[in-house]
């Protein structure tokens, strides 16, 4: 296996916190961490052109739930199925879609930026191809 190595400066506070895990968890590959983070990073933020299916976990104030479900019905092409969680007066929703990756890394951000969205979120479960 061809590697690169190179250096990495993180927070103090986040180094300790990857110390800890790593003992509580009985790891001694640091590398093997950065080596999945840096993967899971990529796989779910750089753009091509591969058929994937996911989720969308979206978070937002109930006020504006016609909007999101208004934004739902414009791309109900990518969508195969939302569920629906209501905390008080926060709504958590999980999204099925399935599209060309970049153009739901593309829905999921124009998602994030509708009025009272906290939070939106792609998690590819696998690809197509």
């Amino acid at each position: 296996m061809n590697v690169e190595k190179f250096s990495v400066s993180i927070p103090k506070d986040l180094y300790d916190r990857l110390e800890k895990f790593m003992s509580e968890n009985q790891i001694s590959d640091r590398s093997k961490i950065i080596q999945i983070a840096l993967r899971d990073f990529l796989d779910e933020n750089e753009k091509d052109n591969r058929m994937v299916l996911g989720i969308i976990n979206v978070v937002y104030d109930e006020e504006q739930s016609e909007e999101v479900l208004r934004f739902q019905h414009e791309y109900e092409d990518y969508i195969l199925s939302v569920l629906h969680v209501h905390r008080g007066k926060i709504c958590v929703e999980a999204i099925a879609v399935r599209g060309i990756k970049s153009d739901l890394l593309n829905l999921t951000s124009k998602l994030s930026s509708l009025k009272g969205v906290k939070k939106a979120k792609l998690i590819i479960s696998t690809s197509e191809e």
